[in-house]
């Protein structure tokens, strides 16, 4: 399916940037692909725009070629490196990286359109001082309004060139610089990314509703690969080092120092619980040659850590809300997950919600700490086998199951039983679990049976 209509898309110079100019990335791919179920799609670079990316293209150039020259310092005296640091002794490596950043550039614009890029400066002044002085958008704000003349300049370029032309979609990060585009051009629409864009593009698309539907589907499955890859920091205290190479990292040195005295690194972090509250889906490309689906999904994670340091006998407790994005590859004929994208969890002072510290708690609590059996978490989750709908119930507490008790060679076994009838929140589908746990010998689980009738489930026990 081809849709005919005229659209202009024009990116801010900080959608540019946060494609780190990965010209084979999923910006670049995404946009080419909607090429061809928009045949007139035309991405289209303002001038001062224009000169914005040049700018900051020359600046990697520069990058680049300090971090060859640090190499090279670095290893000159070893044989190993000798072939690699002759291959990158490039005349101007600096200017020849440039030229080449700026050629790709170039040429990703230049796919939507035959036209030359327009690079000429043709403002008129006189409106834009006249909005500086009566403090209109963009130069509502006083503190930053001498910053703001370029997204001035920008905004009337746009304005002059498209107010009476068909759609222009513009796609920026900047909350500033979009309120005062819609201001200036209220026929335009605005996205804050170029997922948002992707995404409202490909819903005019025939397949678009069965691809959303699909990747829906496989939300449960991927929500349960999240929380088994993080699974070891569950269940015990883990050194952060470890976490952090696993892929969970909690950064305290942005922290509010008025708020928060007890500001060290931790030596030690657990995650106390993960809830996947909510979920946003984003069809990126629907690719016509392979039939696969490009999809972004956005969990809203709300996480509970403890964190301590070695020198310390305190227990500092926070409490976390953050957006967590996936990237996925799905086949729409088996409906399986190609790819998954391997994202970080982060928690910072942007993610925090709550933190306490509790004063000299292994100095009060560790003599009469006793480990115990008791559910990994305090919810766990039903998948329905019938609507594949995910169910999410209070875990039962150990006072719940009927114990039982032998003796054996190593000492006593003790037998845990319990039997749950729940039922299915969308389609009212019977759910039966029927748990047996044993322990033996003393604190060891050797036995961990759970059998779900009628769905699939994530609960399940540990000794700590």
């Amino acid at each position: 399916m081809k849709i005919e209509k005229n659209i202009t898309v024009c990116f801010d110079s900080n959608i540019y940037d946060s494609t780190n100019y990965d010209f084979e990335g999923k910006f670049y791919t995404t946009f080419k692909g909607l090429k061809k179920s928009y045949p007139n799609l035309r991405v289209y670079i303002e001038p001062i725009i224009y000169n914005e990316v040049l700018s900051h293209l020359r600046d990697r150039a520069i990058d680049i070629t300090k971090a060859v020259e640090s190499l090279s310092k670095q290893t000159r005296s070893l044989d190993l490196f000798s072939d690699a640091i002759e291959t990158l002794k490039i005349e101007d490596l600096e200017s020849q990286c440039f030229t080449e950043y700026e050629e790709k550039f170039e040429e990703f614009i230049k796919f939507f359109s035959d036209e030359e890029i327009d690079k000429t400066f043709n403002y008129e002044m006189s409106d834009i001082l006249s909005d500086y002085f009566k403090g209109l958008p963009p130069f509502e704000n006083k503190k930053s309004k001498k910053n703001e003349f370029p997204d001035a300049l920008i905004i009337q370029g746009l304005k002059n060139k498209f107010q009476n032309q068909g759609s222009l979609y513009i796609v920026s990060s900047d909350k500033g610089f979009s309120k005062a585009v819609k201001d200036k051009i209220p026929s335009c629409k605005i996205f804050n990314n170029y997922p948002d864009c992707a995404d409202y593009l490909n819903k005019r698309l025939e397949k678009y509703l069965e691809a959303y539907q699909i990747v829906e589907e496989l939300v449960g499955n991927i929500a349960r690969r999240i929380r088994k890859h993080f699974e070891e920091l569950i269940i015990d205290f883990t050194a952060t080092h470890h976490a952090a190479s696993k892929g969970f990292i909690v950064d305290v040195t942005n922290y509010d120092r008025r708020d928060y005295t007890e500001l060290y690194p931790y030596d030690e972090v657990i995650i106390r619980n993960l809830f996947f509250d909510d979920y946003h889906i984003k069809i990126l490309d629907i690719k016509s040659d392979t039939g696969r689906v490009i999809a972004e999904i956005r969990f809203i994670l709300r996480i509970e850590i403890s964190g301590c340091k070695e020198d310390s006998d305190d227990l500092i407790s926070e409490s976390h809300t953050i957006s967590y994005k996936v990237d996925i590859e799905v086949d729409p004929e088996s409906k399986e997950l190609i790819n998954m994208s391997d994202v970080p969890i982060v928690l910072n002072n942007d993610s925090l919600i709550n933190r306490t510290v509790e004063r000299d708690y292994y100095e009060n609590n560790y003599d009469d700490y006793e480990p115990s059996l008791h559910p990994e978490s305090e919810i766990y989750t039903i998948t329905c086998d019938n609507c594949h709908a995910e169910n999410n119930y209070d875990a039962p507490s150990m006072e719940e199951f009927e114990i039982s008790s032998s003796e054996r060679s190593m000492g006593s076994e003790t037998v845990y039983e319990l039997t749950i009838q729940e039922n299915c929140g969308y389609c009212d589908q019977e759910f039966i679990l029927k748990i047996i746990l044993s322990m033996y010998p003393y604190l060891v689980l050797e036995v961990d049976d759970i059998d779900c009738e009628g769905g699939e489930t994530d609960l399940s026990f540990v000794v700590s």
